[in-house]
């Protein structure tokens, strides 16, 4: 991101949007070799747990922000499992309904 502020000086530099995606990184760099209903399942629960704190109204571009990393994440982990690409986006997409993945919610209306 650094480098990135480099070339785009009007950029702001969002702290917490980089400590939640190098968790989502790490995390996925440690459970990429679970089975896919496991590996699913507790990205489900962080997910569900992101959107329980940070969805209040106001927040949604955040929390879709948030989905879409965590959805290209997983699809990096998942193609680095073999040596071939397992998948491409359009196979990704239905892995993704068959998984039911959780979207991103308001919580609170506060």
């Amino acid at each position: 991101m650094l480098r990135e502020q480099a070339f785009f000086p009007c950029l702001p530099i969002r702290a917490h949007a980089l400590s939640r995606r190098s968790i989502l990184r790490t995390d996925s760099h440690e459970n990429c070799r679970l089975p896919k209903k496991t590996l699913f399942a507790k990205l489900n629960s962080k997910l569900r747990g992101y959107y329980n704190y940070y969805g209040f109204r106001g927040n949604f571009d955040s929390l879709h922000d948030f989905f879409y990393q965590a959805k290209r994440i997983i699809f990096k982990a998942l193609n680095r499992r073999s040596q071939r690409r397992s998948y491409n986006w359009k196979g990704f997409a239905e892995l993704i309904k068959a998984f039911k993945l959780r979207r991103p919610r308001i919580c609170h209306s506060f």
